[in-house]
């Protein structure tokens, strides 16, 4: 097998010169969002033998007071006649046992033929990939436990966004609001301000800075940092300056953003398709609500090979992360967001490491999901039925590749909310094209094939939506398969909101 296309590089049919750079491009990774009080109770250790720790915490006396001569008849003497108290304990779990120990295996043969230290370079990369898990894993418990409670409660806890109606800075006094009515079940009367941290994902932050201008003026350094500290005093504080994706203080609180990669790793974590968590805004969090403990050795171990010359890196870390009072994890979510625990999606939320899932484990059909890609499912269109109107893509995922694909699929198309006797088409060619709203359905009557890995519908599909009254539209799509009963393979509902 050849190493390379010998005949490129070439300019104008004549061999150019091709160099190897002496240095590698540094990987950019967020360091650790969540620290030891801000919004995570964290502690370090060296011990890597212990699976578990154990938390106590004392409980509050139940006393409260009694009045001397009250005339009730009961205790209300010199002596106090009710039983003494016992102090009482409550027990919280932190399992250790997310393990980083794959090896790596580094021939010496790369080193003769790269002009870089290639230890070093690992070393490095390693550093920077364990930040980036433990990020996404402490991002999946916190999200985990608030949709597991917002479910036990019966909905309503988690804080939804529309953002034609809302401001984003309200909605995030709103968790602060829910932060300060503390857990009275677990001894907090109101989580401590200087505790907590917003972290919200790259459209959360992009709707602060530019959208809200009246709270974050674009380019006016000297205003953000009025915002932030309060008082025209104190104006030569430094911002931080690590990468933790740190972009300004609201209400007092930091704001940080967590990157689209590390929402993508929580999805794995949480066993959810691609783009499953894109409509979670942000969370705000207090550092009583979740514990983090991380055990390392001193360094990580470095053996010949076996395989043969080179050397074997041998990281060991272990981890965990458990949230030990939900009401001190608040979601913000855009009000689409579909809550996976409300309906027959999941039963519950586990978070696994993507490194149990077996990869040869290969079902007989492919699995698929609508994608959502951030903020597509929100899609701004002007009122007015004759006009040229907004395109809007529509494209399947691949949740996992099966042996198989469908002979027989078709997507059905519903209008489930509008705003009164609003109207609403949506054109698969143009506006000259099929409505597939009157239609019913995108595709073949009678459905189409699509293969294992989604195609033709993995294209993005560009309808035209033109609506005529000013409102919330919301549009069910459902893959169907035409050839078992109509049994639904994928489905999502997209909000369009008309604007005048």
């Amino acid at each position: 097998m050849p190493l390379t296309d010998i005949t490129l590089p070439k300019i104008d049919q004549y061999a150019a010169k091709r160099v190897l750079a002496n240095r590698i491009m540094n990987n950019v990774v967020q360091s650790q969002i969540w620290r030891d009080g801000l919004g995570i109770t964290e502690a370090f250790s060296d011990n890597i033998m212990a699976a578990q720790v154990r938390i106590v915490r004392q409980n509050m006396p139940v006393q409260t007071s009694r009045t001397l001569g009250a005339g009730t008849g009961f205790n209300d003497s010199h002596f106090n006649t009710l039983d003494p108290e016992q102090p009482i304990t409550s027990e919280y779990e932190l399992p250790l046992i997310e393990m980083f120990d794959r090896n790596i295996d580094i021939a010496d043969v790369l080193d003769d033929m790269i002009q870089v230290g290639t230890l070093n370079i690992t070393m490095e990369t390693l550093e920077k990939r364990l930040a980036q898990i433990v990020n996404a894993y402490t991002l999946a418990i916190k999200i985990a436990a608030a949709l597991t409670f917002d479910a036990d409660q019966g909905g309503g806890e988690l804080i939804r966004f529309n953002p034609i109606t809302d401001a984003f800075t309200q909605r995030i006094a709103e968790a602060h609001q829910k932060l300060d009515e503390g857990a009275i079940n677990d001894g907090i009367d109101t989580f401590p301000q200087e505790n907590r941290i917003v972290v919200t994902n790259t459209q959360g932050k992009y709707q602060l800075l530019t959208v809200e201008k009246s709270v974050f003026n674009v380019g006016a350094s000297r205003a953000v940092e009025l915002l932030e500290i309060g008082s025209a005093g104190k104006l030569q504080r430094m911002p931080e300056t690590n990468v933790t994706g740190y972009y300004g203080e609201i209400y007092n609180t930091p704001l940080h953003m967590a990157s689209n990669i590390i929402y993508r790793l929580a999805e794995h974590y949480l066993g959810l398709h691609e783009g499953a968590l894109n409509g979670v805004m942000g969370v705000v969090s207090a550092s009583q609500a979740t514990a983090r403990g991380i055990a390392f050795p001193d360094s990580v171990k470095i053996i010949d090979n076996p395989r043969g010359q080179g050397l074997r890196l041998q990281p060991k870390t272990r981890w965990g992360v458990n949230t030990l009072i939900s009401e001190g994890e608040r979601l913000i979510v855009r009000e689409d967001f579909h809550n996976p625990l409300d309906g027959d999606e999941v039963d519950a939320l586990t978070v696994t490491g993507p490194d149990n899932i077996d990869p040869t484990d290969v079902p007989d059909n492919s699995i698929y999901h609508f994608v959502d890609k951030t903020w597509n499912y929100n899609y701004f269109v002007d009122a007015d039925l004759d006009g040229d109107g907004t395109v809007v893509p529509s494209q399947l995922g691949l949740t996992k590749e099966g042996e198989n694909g469908y002979s027989n699929v078709r997507i059905d198309v519903e209008v489930v909310e509008k705003p009164g006797d609003g109207s609403i088409q949506i054109f698969y060619d143009g506006t000259t094209g099929v409505d597939i709203v009157d239609e019913g359905y995108l595709g073949l009557a009678d459905g189409q094939p699509i293969d294992e890995k989604g195609a033709p519908y993995t294209t993005p599909i560009d309808l035209t939506v033109r609506a005529d009254r000013v409102g919330t539209y919301r549009v069910k799509m459902e893959l169907v398969d035409k050839g078992n009963s109509d049994e639904v393979l994928a489905t999502k509902i997209f909000t369009i909101y008309v604007q005048e």
